[in-house]
C-alpha cells in the first residue's frame, strides 16, 4: 500500500491499480480476435484497443506521484535504487527464466541481443525498430523504460523541487503542452502507420509510445502534482470528476490510435484522479476504493502484468493445440460465451500466478533486502511540512 513520508496511507492509489492493469489486460486480448465472429472481434478491437494505453499511462503517472511522496530526506540515492532494483529483477527474472525454458524446450529461435537486452531490461532504451517488441516477455519494454526513469528519479527530483511553490501549476501545464506537442510535431513529418509495428517505421512508434522520453511527461507530471498536494495547492477536485472526463474523453477518442503518441491527451486527466483520490484518502473520503480485497488486489498487480500476456497467449494457443512460442500460431475461434470465459478464466489464472508471485517472492524479498540491516529498525517517520 502507498504511504507517505509522513506515515499516511494512500489505498486508493493502489486500488485502482487493478482497474489499470484490467484494462491493459483487456486490451490486450483484444488484439489476439478470438472470436469466430468477425463482427464481434471488430467491435471489441475498436472498444478496447485503446484501453492498454490508458492503463499504462496511468501506471507512469502513478509512479512520478509515488515516488515523490513517499520520498524521504534522508533517503539516498543508492538506497533508493535498492528499492526499486529489488522491487522490480526477482519477479522479472523468475518469469524471463520460466518463459526462456519453454522457448527452448519448444525449439523457438531467440537472438542473443534480444535475449539479453530483455534480461537486463534496457529494450526500450535506444531507438531500434524491433528490440522492444522481440523481448522474452514482449509487456517488460514498459518495465524497461521504469528502469531507466527510477535511474534518473535523483536528477529529476531535485529539478522538479528546485521549481517554486507558486510556479508548479504551470510547470505542469507546460509539460503536459509538450506531451501533447510531441506526437502533433513528429506526425506532421513523419507519418504513423499502426501496421508497421514491426519494420523501420515503428521507431516512430518507439519514439512516440515506448521510449523514455515519450514517458519522461508523466512521471514529471506525477512528481509535479504530488508537490502540488504537499504545497496544499490542490483545489479539492473530487476523483468522480476526474474518472468522468476519462470515460468521455475515452469514448471520444475511439477513432484515435492513442499508440501513435496521443496517449498525452489522458495525462492532465489520470493525474487528476490520482492526486484527487490521493488528497481523498487523507480526508477518509474513499470508502468504496478502501475496500481490503481490492487493496490487496492492487498489490498483485506488478506479478499480473509480468504473466498476463503470456498467459493469454499460452492458453489460446494450448487451445489451438500449438505452441505458443514467439507469440505466432494459427488460432481457434470461441463462440461469444467461449470467448467471454475465456477472458475471465485467463485474467483469473493471471492474477492467481501474481498471488502465488507476491506471496513467495516479490513480498518476503522486499521486506529482507529493500533497505540495509541498520535500516530496518522501525523509527517514526519524518513530518514533512505541508502549506496551508
Amino acid at each position: 500500500m502507498v504511504s507517505s513520508s509522513t506515515g499516511r496511507a494512500l489505498p486508493s492509489l493502489t486500488s485502482l491499480r487493478i482497474i489499470a492493469a484490467s484494462l491493459v489486460f483487456f486490451g490486450h486480448g483484444a488484439v489476439l480476435q478470438i472470436f469466430a465472429d468477425p463482427d464481434v472481434n471488430q467491435s471489441l478491437f475498436h472498444l478496447a484497443r485503446n484501453a492498454s494505453p490508458l492503463g499504462l499511462s496511468y501506471f507512469f503517472v502513478l509512479s512520478g506521484f509515488v515516488l515523490l511522496w513517499s520520498h524521504r530526506p534522508e533517503d539516498t540515492a543508492g538506497r533508493f535504487w535498492r528499492r526499486r532494483l529489488v522491487r522490480i529483477f526477482p519477479n522479472h527474472v523468475l518469469v524471463y527464466a520460466a518463459m526462456l525454458i519453454m522457448i527452448v524446450v519448444a525449439g523457438g529461435q531467440l537472438a542473443t541481443t534480444d535475449a539479453l537486452a530483455s534480461l537486463f531490461l534496457v529494450q526500450s532504451w535506444w531507438p531500434h525498430p524491433t528490440l522492444w517488441l522481440n523481448a522474452v516477455n514482449i509487456p517488460t519494454w514498459s518495465l524497461s523504460v521504469e528502469l531507466l526513469l527510477y535511474l534518473a528519479f535523483p536528477l529529476t527530483l531535485a529539478l522538479v523541487n528546485r521549481i517554486p511553490r507558486r510556479h508548479l501549476w504551470a510547470a505542469t501545464a507546460l509539460i503536459a503542452g509538450g506531451a501533447i506537442a510531441m506526437p502533433l510535431i513528429v506526425n506532421e513529418y513523419w507519418s504513423y502507420d499502426a501496421q508497421a509495428v514491426t519494420t523501420e517505421p515503428a521507431i516512430q512508434q518507439w519514439l512516440l509510445y515506448a521510449s523514455p522520453v515519450a514517458r519522461l511527461f508523466e512521471f514529471l507530471v506525477g512528481m509535479l502534482m504530488a508537490r502540488i498536494l504537499i504545497a496544499g495547492q490542490w483545489p479539492r477536485i473530487r476523483p468522480i470528476l476526474a474518472l468522468t472526463i476519462i470515460i468521455v474523453m475515452y469514448v471520444v477518442t475511439l477513432d484515435i490510435e492513442l499508440m501513435g503518441g496521443y496517449q498525452a491527451l489522458f495525462l492532465i486527466p489520470l493525474a487528476l484522479l490520482v492526486t484527487g483520490c490521493a488528497a481523498a484518502d487523507l480526508a477518509g473520503r474513499t470508502r468504496l476504493l478502501n475496500r481490503p480485497w481490492l487493496v490487496w488486489t492492487g498489490e498483485l498487480t506488478y506479478g499480473f502484468y509480468l504473466v498476463h500476456f503470456t498467459v493469454l497467449v499460452g492458453v489460446h494457443a494450448a487451445y489451438s493445440g500449438q505452441s505458443w512460442v514467439g507469440y505466432l500460431y494459427d488460432a481457434r475461434q470461441f463462440t461469444i460465451a467461449g470467448g467471454i470465459l475465456f477472458l475471465v478464466g485467463t485474467f483469473l489464472l493471471s492474477l492467481f500466478i501474481a498471488g502465488v508471485l507476491y506471496t513467495f517472492v516479490e513480498h518476503p524479498l522486499m521486506r529482507r533486502w529493500a533497505r540495509p540491516n541498520r535500516d530496518r529498525t522501525p523509527t517514526e517517520p519524518p513530518v514533512v511540512e505541508r502549506a496551508g
